[in-house]
C-alpha cells in the first residue's frame, strides 16, 4: 500500500501473521522486491487507480515467478458513463479511469499476461448498494428516536444515487469484474 497509515493497521490487525503476510509501504509502479520472488499477487479494487498502469503490470510481472498468478478485481465499463454519473460521482470513485473488458484483456495480454478466466461480479455491487439502503434506513430512524444525536445527511440525494447505480450496473454500464491472469514468459 502506498499509504503508511494503512500499512500500519494492517499490522495492528494482522501482525499475528507475520512472518506469513507482511506489510509494506511501497508504490505498485516500484516495488521493493525481488525478481521472480512470489507466486502470486492480487489487485482488488485498485488497479483502475494505478496512474501508470503499464508500469504496475511490469513491475507485477517482474516480481512473479514464472507462470505465477495475478488476479485483478476492479471497476469495469461496459459503455460509456452517462454525463450526470461522469461528472459527479466518477470523478471521486474507481470509475474515473476505469475501461472495459476487452481494454483491460488487451492492456494484460500486451503486458505479458495469457487470460486465465474473466467473471463478471457486478451482483456484488447491487449487494454493495442493498447493504448502503438499509444502513441509511437505520441511521433515518436512528435520527428519529435520537433527535440531534446523529449526523445530518441528504439521504434523499444518496438515495437517489444508489439508484442510479443500481440501474448502470443493471443495464452493465457500470461492471465490477474479475480477471484470472498467469505470467508468461
Amino acid at each position: 500500500d502506498r499509504s503508511a497509515a494503512n500499512v500500519e493497521r494492517a499490522k495492528a490487525r494482522f501482525g499475528a501473521l507475520q512472518p506469513v503476510a507482511r506489510f509494506t509501504c511501497a508504490d505498485a509502479q516500484s516495488l521493493p522486491f525481488e525478481d521472480g520472488i512470489f507466486e502470486a499477487a492480487l489487485a482488488e479494487c485498485t488497479f483502475s487507480l494505478f496512474p501508470d498502469q503499464k508500469a504496475a503490470l511490469r513491475e507485477v510481472h517482474r516480481t512473479l515467478k514464472p507462470g505465477g498468478q495475478f488476479a485483478v478485481t476492479d471497476m469495469a465499463t461496459g459503455r460509456a458513463l452517462p454525463e450526470d454519473v461522469a461528472s459527479v460521482l466518477a470523478p471521486w470513485t474507481c470509475l474515473a479511469d476505469a475501461a472495459d473488458q476487452e481494454s483491460y484483456t488487451a492492456l494484460f495480454q500486451s503486458n505479458g499476461f495469457h487470460v486465465l478466466d474473466i467473471s463478471d461480479e457486478s451482483w456484488g455491487l447491487k449487494e454493495l448498494m442493498l447493504q448502503i439502503k438499509r444502513k441509511l434506513l437505520l441511521l433515518s430512524t436512528g435520527r428519529r428516536v435520537a433527535p440531534g444525536a446523529l449526523p445530518e445527511l441528504d439521504t434523499a440525494s444518496i438515495r437517489h444515487w444508489l439508484e442510479r447505480i443500481r440501474e448502470l450496473v443493471d443495464d452493465g454500464t457500470i461492471r465490477y469484474l474479475r480477471f484470472q491472469l498467469a505470467r508468461q514468459d
